[in-house]
């Protein structure tokens, strides 16, 4: 199998599920952005903000994870109870194959913008490590981006605040900067445009945002991604 498939010739086909399957029966593993060695340290400090202190007790769920070793990293470092999500069906099987299931750790085939598998404030931490990326390359201008791509991109945020626990947390890690990406993960996109409230709470989410650079092994350089981390204070609208 090949490590490295060749870029595909246009963006957009980040976008499209035959685009991954193809790709995802070809490859083993990529690791997009980051790795867990670079966001250990971040998400055990965001998760210490919300009070999520042991981590054999945190039921976690990372949507569109790909054939990234985030899952089976996090769960060998103590998070016990870790749910994998990915669209592509090449994608779980292939995962499923090299880091088998138990009772507690899990991957599902399934929609992150239609997480029908799951309850209501089924988790305590949610994780996207460049899923909204994938939406976005159909954004157009980041100025005034097309509908459909701000359609998709509420509808993740009002499944992930769904599933999440009232003081759980929802972290993303993401190519975007935060001027455009907080409009996203804010409400602010769109017809409904709620925004956020006086205490800095997201209106339809139901969750406050903080963000910082991260850059790995690119510490010293000018190049970095960005976490972004909601803490869900209360029910979205």
């Amino acid at each position: 199998l090949s490590d490295h498939p060749p870029l595909p010739t246009s963006n957009s086909a980040y976008s499209r599920l035959d685009y991954w399957n193809d790709r995802f029966s070809k490859e083993k593993q990529f690791e997009w952005l980051l790795n867990y060695a670079d966001l250990k340290s971040y998400i055990n400090n965001h998760c210490l903000r919300a009070g999520l202190t042991n981590r054999s007790n945190i039921t976690v769920l990372l949507v569109g994870c790909g054939n990234s070793t985030l899952s089976p990293d996090m769960y060998a470092d103590g998070y016990k109870s870790v749910t994998s999500l990915d669209y592509s069906e090449s994608c779980i099987n292939s995962m499923k194959e090299q880091f088998p299931e138990d009772d507690h750790f899990k991957w599902v085939l399934g929609d992150m913008t239609d997480l029908v598998q799951f309850q209501d404030k089924q988790f305590d931490l949610v994780v996207d490590k460049a899923a909204m990326d994938a939406i976005m390359v159909s954004e157009g201008d980041v100025w005034n981006p097309d509908p459909p791509v701000i359609l998709l991109a509420r509808k993740m945020c009002r499944e992930i605040s769904r599933v999440l626990k009232v003081g759980g947390l929802h972290l993303q890690v993401s190519f975007a900067q935060p001027h455009f990406r907080k409009k996203y993960l804010n409400g602010y996109h769109g017809d409904v445009d709620m925004g956020v409230d006086e205490e800095g709470v997201c209106e339809e989410f139901g969750w406050d945002l903080l963000d910082e650079p991260v850059a790995g092994d690119n510490k010293d350089g000018c190049f970095h991604h960005f976490f972004y981390s909601m803490h869900k204070k209360r029910d979205g609208k």
